[in-house]
């Protein structure tokens, strides 16, 4: 039985995005009986929860547009003590007894919104000289990690007291929630980490679309969306009858549009998802392609009716 297609998570506290995703591929292979592929489109801690897509099957050669999408989260900064992890799972290694008032905080969110300059943490998936951040970190060498531009769309406070504060964010790729608490609580003058982390939405996926993992394979298998489902708003080029012989072949063909942007696009075929094209100088490269199980199911269609369509 193939699939191929998307499966929005719920994530849990307390488990690694790389151990569910195992589970999750496990549980659907053993139910379809074929070795189905997975992948995710960007981790959550262990500590966190929320919104974690995975990819499936052809879906897998989409992630690469995804690496890059927007994202949402609710996070609460704990005041009084940064930890080495930045989050509650760390060492404490400094404290303050300062605890900001919401006046404090909110004259310092101005600081934190648009495109600012973030040193990500030393406990992070960052390469440094070829090595992990947080493997060179556990063995306690020293290095730098150089500072990035990162992009706060929206920072807000949704409630206070005196020893914690839940905030809401939307920001770009690359922003580490955990960087962005712990230089909140330097400029307020203060100590702090994040204590619960939630990611609200990744890209086209919300809290709303995702599934709790712990379901029987059957209901994990009957929610996964089709593979065009989360494509909306990635650059597509619409393929006639032709171009879809070309790129079946994996041959390149001329683009009549002249203002294509050169920049990677899906390409579709009668509403389906079947490449991965490059353009330049106006001519497609198909670089992927998507064995799309309902464009096979269609395709059979049309050859049993002799019908062509573009």
């Amino acid at each position: 039985m193939q699939l191929s297609g998307w499966l929005a998570l719920n994530k849990p506290e307390g488990v690694s995005s790389f151990s569910l995703v195992s589970r999750i591929r496990k549980q659907l292979s053993d139910y379809c009986g074929a070795s189905i592929k997975a992948g995710h489109t960007g981790t959550l801690d262990p500590f966190a929860s929320g919104v974690l897509p995975i990819a499936l099957g052809e879906a897998v050669k989409l992630s690469r547009f995804f690496l890059d999408c927007d994202k949402a989260y609710l996070f609460t900064l704990t005041w009084g003590a940064f930890t080495d992890t930045e989050d509650k799972t760390g060492a404490v290694i400094s404290e303050s007894s300062h605890r900001p008032a919401l006046a404090e905080i909110e004259a310092n969110i101005p600081r934190f919104t648009g495109k600012i300059l973030q040193k990500p943490p030393r406990y992070s998936a960052i390469h440094i000289d070829g090595k992990r951040a947080y493997a060179l970190a556990r063995k306690n060498i020293a290095f730098e990690i150089p500072a990035r531009e990162v992009e706060i769309y929206k920072l807000e406070i949704l409630e206070h007291s005196e020893e914690q504060t839940v905030f809401y964010t939307e920001c770009s790729k690359g922003t580490y929630i955990r960087s962005l608490a712990r230089d909140i609580a330097t400029a307020c003058g203060a100590a702090g980490h994040v204590s619960a982390l939630q990611r609200k939405k990744s890209g086209f996926f919300s809290l709303n679309d995702t599934i709790i993992p712990d379901k029987t394979p059957e209901i994990l298998y009957k929610s996964v969306q089709v593979i065009e489902a989360p494509l909306v708003g990635i650059p597509a080029l619409h393929l006639d009858q032709f171009q879809y012989a070309d790129v079946t072949e994996g041959r390149k063909f001329l683009l009549p549009e002249a203002d294509f942007p050169e920049q990677p696009f899906v390409m579709y075929h009668r509403g389906f998802a079947v490449g991965i094209g490059e353009v330049k100088e106006r001519l497609v490269k198909p670089v992927r392609r998507l064995h799309n199980p309902n464009e096979t199911l269609y395709a059979d269609i049309d050859r049993k009716n002799n019908v062509h369509f573009t």
